[in-house]
């Protein structure tokens, strides 16, 4: 970790200080479109899902305990928002 708080990406030692820019960069934009398309395209439930399970990485049971839903209704949620931002990200 960086002071800053930001992960340091040394996995491609080989690239040049540019290419590691350029690749930061596409990195961010790439970050950015996702988010946007999370923002834009899941419903809120989705959004609350994905961000639990996926991101944040709450166990599947304690979120179905606290949304008071089943294992199975969380896991049909997380792949309709996927199937879902995977075809946002297709069209853009």
């Amino acid at each position: 970790m960086t002071k800053r708080g930001r992960a340091t990406t040394n996995f491609e030692p080989s690239l040049t200080k540019k290419d590691r820019v350029k690749s930061q960069c596409v990195a961010r934009e790439s970050a950015h479109t996702l988010a946007r398309l999370i923002a834009d395209t899941l419903t809120a439930h989705q959004r609350r899902v994905l961000i639990a399970l996926a991101i944040d990485g709450v166990a599947t049971e304690d979120l179905a305990r606290r949304l008071d839903t089943t294992s199975g209704a969380l896991y049909k949620t997380l792949h309709e928002a996927r199937r879902k931002l995977k075809a946002s990200l297709a069209d853009s």
